[in-house]
């Protein structure tokens, strides 16, 4: 099963007008819920258990990661149509996940209630370099 079904997008989008944006066509929307998805897992991957947080069904899913899921689907949906401009709240919301997902990726933000890998891994880095201005 789909981590987003059809139905899930009520609370973002009138049913009518994504019917309007797909001429009805079930399948572009699972594409483009499954597209979003590989999105989001591309910035979730190193730190987050994927399997457990997209393999969820019902009330179980984490409700940011579905709020943002949506948002990428339908500002990727609105871009492929040619009749339309991307309405700018579609480009905010895009955005705004965008930097979410850099930001949990990061670790500047550590969302609550999602699985932490099993897997171990080395973090490397250090701190950044400060400018000295004395000459």
């Amino acid at each position: 099963m789909a981590f987003l079904a059809k139905t899930d997008y009520r609370f973002s989008i009138s049913i009518s007008v994504l019917n309007a944006l797909t001429g009805s066509d079930d399948t572009i929307v699972d594409e483009f819920s499954a597209e979003a998805v590989e999105e989001m897992k591309s910035y979730l991957g190193t730190r987050y258990d994927l399997a457990t947080i997209f393999n969820a069904t019902g009330s179980s899913r984490n409700k940011t990661i579905m709020m943002y899921c949506k948002d990428i689907a339908l500002y990727h949906l609105y871009s492929i149509s040619t009749m339309v401009a991307i309405p700018e709240v579609r480009v905010n919301r895009y955005s705004k996940a965008l930097k979410w997902l850099e930001e949990v990726n990061e670790q500047k933000i550590n969302p609550d209630g999602l699985p932490l890998n099993t897997k171990s891994f080395v973090k490397t880095g250090g701190n950044d370099k400060r400018i000295n201005h004395q000459q």
